[in-house]
């Protein structure tokens, strides 16, 4: 008992590996039957668990997203910090936040985060990079940060350094829906006017005006239909060709990847599942005939690529191939899947709750 209480006190204050445990074993780093919230990394090669982080507070961590070589959680509760864990379970920093759910836009080595102003940090050290005023932020592609600034314009600077690359009058206030950001493009709705502007993310420019409501997802624009939101086509996000496979409901992402699809034109994509639950159909649709390859609706996708996605139902978190849609491993965690957020590293995340444990 002296042993537990000790590895306890170590890990709450910080020494990440007194956090670790064996299968079968409760997640937490307090003697049995007090518990505290943790997060788990299970290999993508074997579907074992790695390593357990536990972070010394009451609140389930929030997995904000995946960085170079760290995964990002938000310690929301007492805390209040967005903390950094790399591949090993090891904790590299935290940082202080306000205690509502921070924006954060994730990219390549950079973290980016909104507290007051935008505080751009390193995403292995945490030191801060740079930091300046700032809007609503988009997200982080390319080596870029893309925001929105006001109710006209949106911006885009240098995720290493904060250098502004290019800013575009696209009139974003006169839209009631925010911008929507792909793999290489930029899609800025107008209900007024049915029309939907094309930008290239690399330069700024305007590449054309659509007709139509569109959403940007991955290389595919989503055309929607204004009154019911239901899917009226899918094209190609840069040369705006249509595209022939079709979908029931509204997707709610497609992969972003910033390398090229080596499966050429097919769709990969995440819908809400037919009969109103609160389960959703991963689908990988033949983009020539229009035809489902594929598809799994037992559970909630939580993160999908063009090689990998992660599906949790109930009590089960799975790995699947893309292409195939194949099960590569499930491993069984006890608690609700809503509790699951994961992002692809060399390991899936999953945030986990007070008391639980995994089989």
């Amino acid at each position: 008992m002296r042993g537990l209480r000790i590895a306890a006190a170590m890990c709450l204050m910080g020494f990440a590996g007194a956090c670790g445990s064996s299968s079968g074993d409760r997640l937490s780093c307090d003697d049995p039957g007090i518990g505290t919230p943790s997060a788990i990394g299970i290999d993508i090669a074997t579907g074992k668990r790695a390593w357990s982080w536990c972070p010394g507070d009451t609140s389930t961590p929030i997995v904000m997203g995946r960085a170079t070589g760290s995964t990002v959680l938000w310690q929301q509760g007492t805390l209040n910090e967005l903390v950094a864990i790399d591949d090993n379970g090891v904790e590299l920093w935290r940082h202080p936040t306000s205690g509502t759910t921070p924006q954060a836009a994730i990219g390549d080595s950079t973290v980016a985060v909104v507290d007051n102003q935008i505080v751009a940090l390193d995403a292995l050290t945490g030191t801060t990079r740079w930091q300046g005023d700032g809007g609503k932020l988009l997200a982080a592609r390319s080596g870029l940060l893309l925001e929105t600034v006001g109710a006209s314009s949106i911006r885009a600077v240098d995720l290493l350094t904060g250098a502004e690359r290019w800013t575009q009058d696209v009139h974003v206030g006169e839209s009631q829906y925010s911008p929507t950001v792909g793999n290489t493009i930029l899609a800025v709705p107008y209900p007024t006017t049915n029309d939907t502007a094309i930008l290239d993310i690399a330069t700024g420019q305007v590449l054309r005006s659509d007709h139509g409501l569109k959403w940007a997802m991955g290389d595919v624009l989503v055309t929607v239909d204004p009154g019911s939101f239901g899917v009226e086509q899918l094209s190609d996000a840069f040369t705006g060709r249509g595209l022939s496979g079709s979908v029931n409901g509204m997707p709610r992402s497609l992969p972003v990847d910033a390398e090229h699809d080596s499966r050429g034109s097919d769709l990969l994509l995440v819908t809400p599942r037919s009969d109103g639950s609160q389960a959703e159909s991963l689908q990988l649709l033949d983009a020539t005939t229009g035809q489902t390859r594929w598809s799994v609706d037992d559970g909630v996708v939580s993160t999908v690529t063009t090689t990998q996605a992660v599906v949790s139902s109930t009590r089960t978190i799975k790995l699947l191939d893309s292409a195939t849609g194949a099960i590569l491993w499930r491993y069984s965690v006890r608690a609700p899947s809503h509790f699951v957020g994961s992002v692809l590293g060399t390991t899936v995340v999953v945030a986990v709750p007070t008391n639980a444990s995994d089989d």
